[in-house]
Formats: C-alpha cells, structure tokens, sequence
C-alpha cells in the first residue's frame, strides 16, 4: 500500500527558514571540499584558508538558521493547539446560556475567550435576526 505524503504542520515561514538552513549547509559542504581540494593539493593551497574561513562562517549560519526554524515550528505547533483547544471549549460552551458565559468571559484565559466567542456570535445572531 503506498504511503500517502501528509501536508506539513510547518508555516510558509518555518518553510522558509528549512529551506534556507538546507542552502546554507549545501554551502558549507562546498565550501568543506574546496579545503580538502586545497589540502589534498589538486588546487592552490593557498586557497585553504579562505575556504576553512567559509566553511566555518557557512556552517554557524546553517547551525543558526536550523535553530530558528526550529523555534518557528514549536511557536506554530502551539498556535495550533491553542485554537484547537479554543474550538473544543467553544463547542463545550455552546449549551450555556448569556449569563453563564458572561462569568465565565469575565474569569478570562482560554474558556473566556471561547465565551467571548460564542456571545459575539449569539449578538450577530440577533441582529440578522
């Protein structure tokens, strides 16, 4: 049975920065064979120390890079959590009435803002209506 690719959990952003982390490091390796190549001798040696400067530079901007966008995807995997959790408190809050959510409102964090939700929703009702 062949596997299916799911879509990426990651942001366009965190995309970015994968992407670039990876440009960065193939970089790096280019930048590591030239100071073989000036080691080895197959080209000027006096090459190797620009090279090993390169390398070095390219391979702390990858390191960098790849931290960042690791950061990103925890910051997204959060941000979507959180919704899901708003979502599924919403839909908890729903059956309770104006009163009760107005309290609830008022205690604030994540129950509150889904009661917030719901009363926005309830008054736009009752406006159409």
């Amino acid at each position: 049975m062949p596997r299916t690719r799911r879509e990426s959990p990651l942001s366009e952003a965190a995309k970015e920065m994968k992407s670039a982390t990876r440009v960065v490091g193939l970089l790096a390796a280019v930048m590591l064979l030239g100071v073989i190549a000036a080691v080895k001798g197959w080209i000027l040696p006096s090459l190797g120390p620009p090279f090993l400067g390169l390398f070095v530079a390219s391979s702390l901007t990858a390191v960098w890079f790849g931290i960042k966008a690791h950061r990103r995807a925890l910051e997204d995997r959060q941000k979507e959590s959180g919704r899901a959790m708003i979502v599924a408190i919403a839909a908890q809050l729903g059956r309770q009435d104006d009163a009760a959510l107005e309290r609830i409102k008022a205690r604030g964090g994540p129950a509150g803002e889904a009661a917030g939700m719901i009363l926005m929703g309830r008054a736009e009702k009752r406006k159409k209506a």
